[in-house]
């Protein structure tokens, strides 16, 4: 029987386990393009976005809203 391949021992089946189990993902999001100085006015503490920036959270949305997501953290800003 030399074509019977070896049995994996205990460090190999641990490891390949590993590999199997669903593993956590971390997205990484910064807020779109903001309006800093609306109709060219003086810039603003708390902007809108740009339509380009509405843009960007449209996509993002998309993207995210194909993941499974059990936690949000988010800054004040």
């Amino acid at each position: 029987m030399a074509d019977a391949k070896p049995k994996p021992g205990v460090q190999a089946e641990r490891e390949m386990r590993g590999r199997r189990a669903p593993h956590a993902h971390v997205f990484l999001l910064r807020h779109g393009e903001p309006d800093w100085s609306p109709g060219g006015g003086p810039s603003v503490n708390d902007p809108a976005l740009t339509e380009f920036g509405r843009a960007q959270a449209r996509a993002a949305a998309e993207r995210l809203s194909k993941q499974r997501i059990d936690a949000i953290y988010v800054s004040p800003y």
